[in-house]
Order: C-alpha cells, then structure tokens, then sequence
C-alpha cells in the first residue's frame, strides 16, 4: 500500500508542473500592468532655412518643410500645407514636404507655411512654418570691347577706351588689372562706366570690371596683350671669341608676328649667331632684338679682351701717351714667340696719332700704314719699341683702338689690336683766384685729387719752384699783412696736410696771372713723379672789404644770379643813388672752375656761355641778370671770385665781387644689413633715403654700384630676383620709379659666407647732390646651409615642386615640417607659378598674389610654367611657415628651364673681292624658300648689298626682307653680295633664319673670312708696300678702275696726270656717260682721246674744272689736295654725305697751314674719315699724289 500511494503522489507533481510551463506564456502576455501611447496634443512646423536670400528674376530656392507631433515623430499623413507669400516673390510646386520660391522683384517677404493636421478620431491641430525671404536687384554687367584685346606701348594704339553697360544703370562699376606694369586701368567717371586702359609695358594682364548695387554684383572680366619684346637679360658678359646664350626673348600680342632678328651696333664687338651671342672684340655694344620692324628691345654686350687677340689697358688717361717699348712682350706673344714685325698699324685720326720716335729732338715722324716695324730691328729697319701713340685732346670716346697685322718669323699672320679704356685726365694744372684782401689759399684736395686721377695713387708731397717776387710770395699759415706766417722755400717736400696752409699773397702793385710750377710725388715705392703748375688770377678788391656778393652750391648744382641781391648791394652796402642798371663782367672763371652761362636750363641745354663786356640787365631787359647761371666744373670744388662792374640808372659806376663757394659732395655714410649664410636680404629704400637725407638734406634720386661682392665666397647682388653682373655696373637704381628700383634690390649670401663683406655705391640726391656710400653686409657663419630649391625643366615644360625639399628646408631649420608657403609671384615674361597642377593640359589656377598661402599638403601639385620662349633661370623667394609653431622661415626655388635651337653655316673666304651668295650654300636640310637677315656688317667690316653692279650702284640689303632660292618667288638670294671694307681683314658673320618650302624654319649663317693681302697677282712691284696698299690696288684693278702702266708694272710711286684721274675717277663711281651731253667743255681736251668722254662728263657734272683760259692742262699732275677736292664732288654728285671735318682738325698737323682755303673743308673730312694716307705725321697737300695714295683714297672711299 505503501508503495502505491508513492507512485501516485510523483505522478500527480509531474502532471501539475508540466500544465504549469504550458500556461506560463499566456498568462504573461495578459499582463494587465501594461499601458497605451500618450495622446496626440499638439504639432509642430520647420521650414530648413529661417532666411533666404535670392536674386530679382534669378532662379528659384527649395524651402523643405518637416512637421512632427507632440510624442516626436514625423507626421507623414494626415495632414495639409498652405504656402503664403508676399509680392517679392511666389511659391511654385507648393507641397506637402516643400516649395520652391521664386523671387519676382526686389523687396523682402516672409514665406508661411500653415500646416493643418487632423489625426483619425482626435482633434484638429495648426502650425506655421516661416522664412525671411530678401530678393536683390539683379545686376547685369557687359563691356565693351569685349575683348581680346591687344595694345601698344606708345601711339594711338596705346590706349582703349571701354565702356560698361549694367542694370540697373546706376550701379557702380569698379576696375582692376592683375598686372598694372603691364596694362592700367582707370575709370573716368563718377560710376565707373567708362575706363580707359592703357598699355604699359609688353606682356599679358587681365582686366577685371565689377559692378555692385547694394548686395548685388556681377563681374566680367577681358583679356588683354601689350604688344612687345620681353627680354630675361638685359645685360650680357662674353670673353673674346666665346659665345654665349641670347637672353630669352617673349613675345606679346602683334609682336608675335613679325619676323625675329638681331643686329649689333657693333659686329666687330659682339654680334648674333644662331641663338648665341660671339664676342668678337674687347667692348661693350648693343644689340637690338626685332619682332618685324615696329617692335625692338636692347640687351647691352660686354666682351672682355683674349690676350691672345687683344691687349687691353684698363685705365688710360687722355692727358697721357703709350709707347710700344713697354708692350713689346705682348706683341711677341701674340706671334707665338716668333715675332718678326707689326704693319697695318692703323687707329683713327680722331681718336689720336701713331708717331715714330716721338721724342727725337727734329720732331717725330707718323706711322705710316704700310710701313713694317720690327720686333728687332736691324739696318734700317724701323724699331717697334720707338711707335709712340698720343690721343686727339678732342676725342671724348670711352675707348681707343689700335690694329695692327702681326707677323711671325715664320712668316704666319694673324690680327691684333691694343684696346684703351680712357679716363679723362685731369690736367696737372690748379687755377685759384684771389685778391689783395682776399689772397689765394692752396687746397691740398686739388693737389691730391689730381694725383690720383692721373696716377692711381693718393699724393705723398709736393715741391714748389717760387714765383717772381714783383708777382707775389708764397707763405704757410698767412693770416693778415700783419701776420704773413712763414716764406716757401724752393725744394721744400711738403706734404699733403701742409698744403691746406700755403698762401699766394700777390705784390702790392701786381694784377694779373701768375704761375707756380710745382713738382709732385705720389705714395707708393717708388712713387710716380710729374709736373704741375698753379694759375692765380689776382684781381683788384672790392669797394669795401668784406661786402662780397656771397653764393654756395655742391659740386654737381647750380648758382642762379639774383638781380634783387645785385640791387640791394648797390642801393644799401655801397649807399648808392638809384637803382642798378646793369653790370658787366670784368673777367670769367677759369675753365676748370665752371661756366657762367646765360638761360641755363641743363646740361644737355645749357644756353649760351656770358660774355666779358656785355650788359645784363636787372630787371626785364635782355639779357637780364638773374637768368646767369654758374656751373661749377665737376671736378672743382673751392671758392670762385668774379669781379664785375655796374652802373646805375643814374650814370653811377661801381666795382664789386661775386664769391661762389662751391664745396666738393655730400659726403659718405654707410648701410648695414645682417644676412645668414644661403639666405636673401631685401634692401630697404628708406634706408638709402636716410642716408642721402643725412648727408644732403634730401631724399635720393639713385643709386649706383662701384663694385660687386665675391659670387663664390661671398654672394650676390639681385635685382627682381637675377644676378647683377659687372656689365651692369653702370646701371642706376632710382628711387621709386622706372625699371630699376631701389626697392627691388637684395642680397643673397653664398652658402659658406661668413665676416663682413663691403659694396661701395655712390648716390645722387633730389637736389642733384652727390655723396658716396657702403653696403655692409655681415654674417657670424651660422645657420648657413644652403636655402635654395634646384629644379629643371625642358624648353616649355613645367617644373613641378615636390614637398619633400620644402619639409627638408624646414626640418633643418626648424625641427618641424612644413605648414605652408608663400611665394613670390615670378615676372609674366618669365613664367607663372600654378597650383592644383596636374599636366599640360591640367594646370589648375594661377598663383597672382604672393599673399596666396599653400598648405603643405598641396605644394606636390605647385608647378612654375615658363613663359613662351623663355630659357634661362628664374628664381621665386618664399617664405615658410613650420609646423607646431616652429617659426618661419625664407628661402629661394631656382628654376632652370632649357633652351632649343639649330643653325646651318655657309662660309666664303675673299682678299679684297665682293662676295657673292648662293642659295644652295644657304640651306638647312631641306628645301629652301627663303632668309631673313637676323644682323648686317657692321661699318668697320664692310657693306651687304641685294643689288651690285658696282660700290655706286646697287641696292642695300636689310634686315627683315625675305631673299629667295627662286628668283621667280621674288629677290633672290644669289643677288647678295658682300664687299669688305678697306684695311678690313677678320671674320664676318651674318645670322639668318631659313625658311623651307614646307613651312619649316631654321637658323643659319654666313661666315666671310676676309684674309690679309701679301703679294700681288697682277704687278711685280708691289711686293714692297703693305697689305692695305697691296689690297687697294688689287681691288681697283678687279673692278676695271685702274691699270698698270705695263702688264706687270704698277709704278706705286708715279705721279698721276689729271686725264688719268679723271678716267679713273670716271670708272670709280661708274658714272653714266649720258651725262656728257653736247659739245667739248675744253680746247685742250679734243675729241677721241682716251680721257676726252670722262673729262667731259664729270665737267658737266661739276665734279673737274679747268686751270683757266678754257684749259684743263690733262697732262698735268695732281696735288693730294686738288684730287681730296674731286673725289668729294663725285661722293656728292652720288648724293653720298661728305660731311664736315672743320678745318680745326688740320691744326694738329705741323703742315695743316698749308692747305688752301678751297681745301680745308675737304682735306678735314679727309682726315677724319681716314680717307687720305698720312705719311710721318704730314698732310703734304700741295705735294704730287702718287698712284698707291690714289688706289687708297679710292679703295677707302668705295668701300667705307
């Protein structure tokens, strides 16, 4: 029973906790604690903007709408929108979730959207919605021209007129250029609707025009091109007989047509070949670059001198002579060592005379032309050592030049020449003033500055010869007649601080000019010695001592008289009756004091020099006082007395003195700046500027350097970012204005500099005041790692920048990476800079302001593009700022960009003979067309002619004119002839660009060597006389001018008749025989002669005359003069310019008074123009010209 009763009670607790987890879920979901959502109370409206801002009939705005109850959920149905808006605008596509609105006019509305919301069995809910809506004016801009545009720098095209039109009409327009050094743009009106834009400089810019209204704006914008040449250097170095590249050359807008070329103002110095720039000589001349014929730009050339070709004497004073004796060595280094003679020593008359043994005691002898002077002369032969070349006082040139033929022992040939720098010697002459009350007070300045002018060093001391005692004594520390210090004695040394005390003190009774001479001695071991003398012009006192006309300036101003002071003097310190009148001056001063002038303006109009013993007016009279000026002598500086004489309106006479005293500069001062090795520094102009004001009183004009820092260990100077070279010493830097400015100006040191480095520059002030100054610049040698960014890029392609350097530079100098750059904005003619770069044809957006900040992690896609055409470097300062607040720091991308180009070369070789072109010499690879000369001879070697019959007839070739292979395509290129100038002998070169049948182009070259002649094809006794003589001869007898008087005699010295002459004259200039006209012109000259045809017609022509008594004596000779005479009258008949040599020029020749009046004027030009051969230094006019002397004065003429 037991057991039973068990099972059961496991049975029955089994049963009931299986019905248990049955039940379970269904009574949990009948949880009556569970309660329902809250009631719907209220809604709520948002419009996404609460104001808008639209413009008048500009497009539409979508205004979205979202609407959400009082629990926080969106209400998405249910519900309805009502939209509302004022006049300003309308609501187009109205909805439930949005609307868009459209503006109509201007004003300001407020858009409502009502939402009405009535949820299924519940009550009815409102909201609102609103958006303040502003509709603008809508403001429309159009320009007109529109553009492109292309403009000039000068002329009529240089300027454009644009006119802007907007909506409304009075909205104000502005206007702006992204380069105004390239075009500037203004307005000139209230509103801005008209501007005139003009062209400045060439190259690119765009113009900008924005018109406003209120909040409104629209902007349009033209683009526009200055027509012109760009060059990257303006100043280019090449040693003599090297090449260098030709500046890179950008063209603008019409420039980009015409056709490139060059040509030299001097070939014999430099000149264009190919794409490179040949020093041929020592010198320094311009080339000017041609885009057609309308547009030029000049770079200046400096060819330094091969001591192989060239000597060169630095400095070489005007006041002094060379002698061959001391450059004997050279000359024999110029043969190799194997120097046997020089000849064909030639230098033109105006520039100075080659003597022979100028010092011997029977007067020296000239250097003949065609004479040889040996190295070692033996016998008779004429000493090299003995040649002596003294300057023309007259010749104002920078240089001298001297050619010459150099002849070996082994009898090679070679040309040389010697080159003088001149500098204006200063004559060792002082000329002071001075009175009885006012004695003449010595300046040691003038002593030294002499010395050194003339001798390159400072004065050691000087020795006085006395004066005649009836003229004056000399005296140290004279004060008054009561105190006349101590008496000069002769053969005293006196040195330089001792000469500011010696005193002239003129006798009693003397007036008048009395001379010291003196004896100087500059510093040095053993110092130069040299002669001088000082003029003291001893004048009577003023009326009463001390009452001087008192006047002051700086060496470099001016002194303009006053006549109100003159009248005052007279009126009040002399208590005169009346007015003043006029004065006269009793005496002027001395040369190298200074010029009063009458209505001075400048110095390049200086009006008319005052006179002695004419009358100049107080008042309005002419010529009146007060329009005298002074203008001291640039190189004196001391007191000026000028004594005149006046008279009153009464008839009162009266004595008096000016006194101008004129003090030597400004003054000296110095700059300094602090510059860490590889880094740039910028000058500042204000402090030139307070230099000059400190020294002058004024700000400065320019500035000038005198000399440039060491590139290798030092650095150096820039200008807009490109090294200023030594060729550019001569350049000024102004303050403010033009091309080269002060402001532009900086240093950059070398990588390694350290210490100090100095750089003299001298400086002119606004008031014309000059003073002298020192750039120093100073580094401790720290921080010095080299701050430069090298990239390169091809000829046109882009250079792309990498972050890398730029983190490189600032981890070195700061610890920290690169934050950002900015850059430097580049020339246009060079390049721009880009960022966003991604290829040629992806270049992003042109950097235009170096205010543009490049984040770091964009400088990869910086790139600089070259400008079209340029080659060259380019450097573009930046500054950096690093990272975590590491500083910033500056430093220099240097961009190298490649340049391209070929040429073809045709080379000729003539003694004397003209040299003709062919067109299948001339070409370049394919089939040519047609050249242009890019360059022409220059005038020293000879002339280029496109038509040549003879040197008078036939058409000059130019530059820019296409010469063709086809002669049927127009004039043609084996009509080009060249004819080498007389004595010329060298090598010419003549650039050209080629052009071939398929449009492609090509440079190329004509190369003319045009050899020295020794020898004679055609006359055995011509083997004595020099190679100019021996081409002369060759040349005429080619051209049919001139025969032998047998087949192999010339007869050199023979007297020429005058039938001869004129035969000769007669086929020299090729003169038409139709001008002969009727009957004969002479009784001596009948008909059927051989020189009947040539007699007559250059009679007829006016170029022969007779002897009188209807003769022409043809049989008789010819003076050197007679035939100078007739060759001038040919020259002219030819319509050639013979000029005006003025006869003054023949005062320097022992015989130049011998030349007859008739003959002066021609015999001068003769001289001048190296026309006539001089022998021993003589004109020899009424001597018989010889045969040789008329194959030179002809071959000169013909080909000069």
């Amino acid at each position: 029973m037991v057991k039973t009763t068990l099972g059961r009670r496991w049975l029955s607790l089994f049963l009931t906790l299986v019905l248990s987890l049955t039940l379970a879920p269904a009574a949990l979901a009948d949880d009556p604690e569970t309660d329902d959502p809250p009631a719907v109370t209220g809604i709520t409206a948002k419009l996404n903007k609460k104001e808008l801002v639209l413009t008048e009939k500009g497009p539409s705005e979508k205004l979205e709408l979202t609407v959400t109850d009082s629990n926080g959920n969106k209400v998405t149905d249910n519900y309805t929108v009502e939209w509302d808006c004022g006049d300003a605008a309308t609501i187009d596509e109205p909805g439930n979730e949005s609307g868009k609105v459209k503006p109509l006019k201007a004003g300001k509305t407020v858009v409502t959207a009502t939402v009405t919301y009535s949820p299924p069995g519940g009550e009815t809910f409102t909201a609102k919605a609103e958006c303040e809506v502003e509709v603008l004016v809508r403001v429309t801009l159009e320009l007109q021209p529109s553009g492109p545009l292309i403009l000039e720098t000068e002329g009529r095209l240089r300027q454009e007129t644009i006119r802007a039109t907007t909506t409304p009409d009075d909205a104000k327009v502005t206007w702006s250029s992204s380069d105004s050094a390239v075009a500037q743009v203004g307005s000139t009106d209230a509103n801005g609707h008209t501007a005139t834009l003009t062209g400045r400089t060439p190259g690119k810019a765009t113009i900008t025009a924005t018109a406003t209204q209120g909040k409104s704006e629209a902007e349009a914008t033209i683009d526009v091109e200055v027509s012109g040449i760009v060059l990257s250097k303006t100043d280019l170095s090449v040693r003599e007989g090297n090449e260098v590249d030709i500046p890179t050359i950008s063209r603008f807008g019409a420039a980009r047509n015409g056709t490139l070329s060059f040509q030299s103002a001097d070939n014999s110095v430099a000149a264009v070949v190919g794409t490179t720039v040949e020093g041929r000589g020592p010198g320094t001349t311009t080339i000017t670059v041609y885009a057609g014929v309308d547009y030029q730009e000049i770079f200046t050339v400096t060819v330094s001198s091969n001591h192989e070709v060239t000597i060169e004497v630095p400095r070489f004073l005007t006041t002094d002579t060379l002698s061959f004796a001391d450059y004997l060595d050279n000359f024999n280094d110029q043969a190799g060592g194997r120097l046997s003679h020089l000849t064909g020593l030639y230098v033109d008359p105006a520039q100075g005379i080659l003597y022979y043994r100028y010092n011997a005691d029977n007067g020296p002898e000239g250097v003949a032309q065609s004479q040889d002077y040996y190295y070692n002369a033996t016998g008779r032969q004429k000493s090299l050592g003995e040649i002596t070349f003294v300057p023309n006082p007259g010749y104002t040139g920078s240089q001298v030049t001297i050619n010459y033929t150099v002849v070996s022992t082994l009898h090679q040939n070679s040309n040389g020449r010697i080159i003088l720098n001149m500098v204006k010697g200063q004559a060792s002459e002082i000329q002071l003033t001075g009175t009885h009350s006012y004695p003449a007070r010595f300046s040691s300045e003038d002593f030294n500055r002499i010395c050194v002018q003339n001798y390159g060093a400072a004065l050691n001391y000087v020795t006085f010869s006395l004066p005649p005692s009836s003229q004056g004594v000399l005296y140290t520390d004279y004060v008054s007649d009561d105190d006349f210090g101590t008496k000069i004695t002769a053969g005293t040394q006196y040195r330089r601080r001792d000469l500011d005390s010696v005193s002239f003190v003129p006798a009693a009774s003397f007036s008048g000019t009395a001379t010291i001479y003196y004896t100087g001695r500059a510093a040095g071991s053993p110092g130069a010695s040299y002669t001088g003398q000082v003029t003291v012009t001893v004048t009577r006192d003023s009326p009463s001592k001390g009452e001087n006309l008192i006047y002051s300036c700086y060496s470099g101003g001016t002194v303009t008289l006053d006549d109100e002071r003159f009248d005052d003097y007279w009126q009040n310190d002399l208590n005169g009756r009346g007015s003043l009148n006029f004065i006269r001056f009793d005496s002027l001063p001395a040369a190298s004091q200074g010029t009063l002038y009458c209505r001075y303006r400048s110095a390049s109009n200086p009006g008319t020099p005052a006179q002695t013993g004419t009358n100049y007016y107080c008042g309005t009279y002419t010529p009146r006082l007060d329009q005298i000026t002074f203008v001291p002598d640039q190189y004196f500086s001391g007191t000026v007395y000028i004594p005149f004489t006046g008279w009153s309106n009464n008839g009162d006479r009266f004595s008096g003195t000016i006194e101008i005293d004129v003090t030597g500069s400004g003054g000296a001062g110095s700059i300094w700046y602090d510059c860490k090795p590889g880094r740039t520094v910028k000058f500042d102009a204000g402090d030139f500027n307070q230099l000059s004001r400190d020294l002058t009183g004024r700000a400065v004009d320019y500035i000038q350097f005198q000399n440039l820092p060491n590139s290798s260990s030092q650095g150096w100077l820039l200008h807009s970012g490109s090294r200023i070279t030594s060729s550019a010493l001569s350049r000024q830097y102004s303050n403010g204005s033009g091309s080269y400015r002060i402001q532009y100006l900086s240093f950059q040191a070398a990588g390694g500099f350290s210490g100090t480095v100095d750089i003299p520059f001298t400086g002119m002030s606004a008031n014309g005041v000059s003073f002298t100054g020192t750039l120093t610049i100073a580094s401790d040698g720290s921080g010095g790692r080299d701050m430069t960014i090298y990239y390169t890029a091809d000829y046109g392609d882009a250079a792309v920048f990498d972050r890398d350097d730029f983190d490189n530079l600032s981890w070195d100098e700061t610890g920290e990476d690169v934050s950002s750059v900015q850059f430097e904005i580049p020339s246009t003619s060079r390049g721009s800079l880009y960022q966003g770069y991604r290829s040629s044809t992806s270049r992003g957006s042109r950097i235009t302001s170096d205010s543009t900040r490049i984040s770091a992690s964009d400088l990869d896609r910086v790139a600089f593009l070259p400008a079209s055409g340029f080659t060259g470097t380019v450097n573009i300062d930046f500054t950096a700022t690093a990272r975590n607040g590491g500083g910033t720091f500056t430093g220099t991308v240097q961009v190298d960009v490649g340049q391209a180009g070929t040429s073809a070369t045709a080379r000729y070789s003539t003694w004397t003979a003209p040299v003709s072109f062919r067109s299948v010499d001339l070409r370049g690879g394919g089939t040519l067309d047609y050249i242009r000369l890019t360059s022409l001879p220059s005038a020293n070697e000879g002339k280029l002619y496109s038509i040549y019959e003879s040197s008078t007839k036939g058409g000059r070739a130019g530059m820019g004119v296409s010469y063709y292979a086809s002669q049927s395509r127009g004039e043609p290129i084996d009509w080009l002839t060249f004819v080498p100038r007389a004595g010329f002998t060298g090598t010419v070169r003549l650039p050209y660009t080629g052009t071939n049948t398929n449009g492609s182009s090509f440079q190329g070259e004509v190369v003319i060597d045009v050899s020295p002649v020794y020898g004679s094809n055609h006359f055995s006794d011509m083997g004595m006389y020099g190679a100019e003589a021996q081409a002369a001869v060759a040349y005429l007898y080619d051209s049919g001018v001139v025969h032998g008087i047998s087949a192999t005699q010339f007869a050199p010295q023979g007297n020429i008749t005058r039938g001869d002459f004129a035969v000769m004259l007669y086929n020299a200039f090729n003169v038409d025989s139709t001008s002969s006209g009727g009957s004969q012109a002479f009784t001596d000259v009948p008909a059927g002669t051989y020189y009947t045809e040539a007699v007559n017609t250059l009679h007829r022509m006016g170029i022969v005359n007779g002897v009188g008594g209807g003769k022409y004596a043809p049989t008789g000779n010819v003076s050197r003069q007679d035939a100078i005479c007739m060759v001038h009258r040919a020259m002219r008949s030819m319509g050639w310019s013979t000029g005006s040599g003025g006869g003054s020029l023949l005062s320097s020749y022992s015989d130049g008074g011998s030349v007859a009046d008739y003959a002066r004027n021609d015999m001068a030009n003769a001289v001048l123009k190296g026309y006539l051969p001089i022998t021993n230094g003589r004109l020899d006019s009424n001597a018989l010209l010889t045969r040789v002397d008329m194959a030179l004065i002809l071959h000169r003429v013909l080909t000069y």
